[in-house]
Formats: C-alpha cells, structure tokens, sequence
C-alpha cells in the first residue's frame, strides 16, 4: 500500500468517515473521491483504507438507531482509526474476511460510487481541473439527492453549461451504485428542472 503522510491520510479519513454519517452525506462522494486523488492513492489503495482503517471504526454509525448526525470528533477519529490500523494489520484468515464483509456492505453502493468518481478525476490533466470537476459532481449531487442545493441562477453560464455537460452522463454512472431502490427517477426529475432553472 501507498505509504501517506499524515496529513493527506487524515484528510482522507474525515472524507470517508464522513459517508458513515447518520445524515444524507451522498452528495460529498466527489469529495471523498477528490481527497483519495489528492493523496495519490490508487483505487486498490484508497479502498483498503476504506475497508481495513474507516470502516472498523466508524462502520458501527449506520446501523445505529440514533447515530452520530453532527460529524466525528477530529481528535477521537483520528485516534481512533490509529488503533484500529495497528490491531488490524495483525489480524489473520476467515475472521478477518468476516470483520471486512459485515462492516462493508452496507456502503458497498457508496463505495463503488467513490471508485467510479476516482477514475472521471483521475482523466482530467491538471489539480484545477480536478477540483472543478469534483465541485460540478457535488453541484448535481445536491440537486439530485435534493440536500441543500444552489441555485443554479447564481451560476455563470459557462458554468452551467460545462455542468450541463456532465449529466445525464457520465454523472449517472458514477452516482447510481450509491441509490436506493426507486431513486434514480426522483433525482433525474430534480435535476433537469435544477438545470432548466439556471437557463
């Protein structure tokens, strides 16, 4: 595995710890996805934290009835995810596959919305570029997902244009693992009026 620095890991962490929210955080994938990029992790890499670092500490949040909504403690996450990677290096055989599958299937969607998203990122040349990308995805998340969304009035028209560009491909690819069952019709309707909006 890529070794990070502990800078761009803790950022990495928080992204994804932040999926296991008990609030609507699908619209931060492009987020998530971003952080992993800017790290310089491969998707094999990015997806081990994921599974053997994230999800053992915080994977316990989506299954509770009343779970942390607000964010994680930076401090206590941090710490928390330093445990656990040194506990599960050390673990061994059908245990650990277990640990790994009950703690990550639930999010499986999230996950595969978060590689589909590392690999539109990881096309596009230039950090710029990247960053942009990522804040369009968010953009058409929110509207999609109906979380807080901007006005699309507000924005430029090349703006809106180059947004445009990105839906209904290749946004509905990278976005679709992560939706529940009878979604994807409510969130197209949501953004073709969003993007109609802003003409």
């Amino acid at each position: 595995m890529t070794k990070l620095a502990e800078g761009p890991r803790i950022l990495v962490w928080i992204a994804m710890a932040d999926q296991f929210l008990d609030t609507e955080m699908r619209h931060d994938i492009p987020t998530t996805a971003l952080r992993c990029v800017e790290a310089g992790l491969s998707k094999d890499d990015a997806r081990a934290i994921w599974r053997h670092e994230v999800s053992p500490a915080v994977s316990g949040n989506a299954w509770a009835v009343a779970g942390e909504w607000a964010g994680w403690d930076r401090d206590w996450l941090v710490a928390e995810l330093e445990r656990r990677r040194r506990r599960w290096e050390h673990r061994r055989g059908w245990s650990r596959w277990l640990c790994d599958r009950l703690r990550v299937e639930p999010l499986r969607g999230v996950w595969l919305s978060v590689e589909r998203c590392m690999d539109a990122l990881l096309a596009v040349s230039s950090p710029e570029e990247r960053e942009r990308l990522a804040r369009d995805l968010v953009f058409l998340a929110r509207h999609g997902l109906d979380f807080g969304p901007r006005d699309p009035g507000t924005l430029e028209n090349t703006d809106l244009e180059r947004i445009r560009g990105l839906y209904p491909e290749p946004f509905r690819s990278i976005i679709g693992p992560a939706l529940v069952s009878g979604e994807s019709g409510a969130m197209d309707e949501r953004l073709r009026a969003a993007l109609q909006a802003g003409s």
